[in-house]
């Protein structure tokens, strides 16, 4: 897999914007009978798997993709846990 491929891109491999993907998600949970998740749930969800495979916070951090102020967030909120 190409390191600079999308995880969610348009036919021309370019960003969506994120109330693109969530309306996509939202259409996919609905269609699949499965509770609506949002980009920031999956994100979320990828950073708490992460940890509990046993990734370090500088593993996760760098997994996350470029640092951001909500990248911490993820981080106490499992700690607290």
């Amino acid at each position: 897999m190409n390191k600079k491929q999308l995880v969610f891109s348009n036919r021309y491999n370019s960003y969506f914007d994120e109330k693109t993907i969530n309306r996509k998600l939202k259409a996919c949970s609905k269609a699949c009978n499965l509770p609506t998740i949002t980009s920031h749930g999956l994100r979320y969800t990828h950073a708490t798997l992460l940890f509990e495979s046993g990734a370090s916070i500088k593993e996760v951090q760098t997994r996350l993709g470029p640092r951001r102020k909500y990248n911490n967030g993820y981080i106490h909120a499992y700690y607290k846990r």
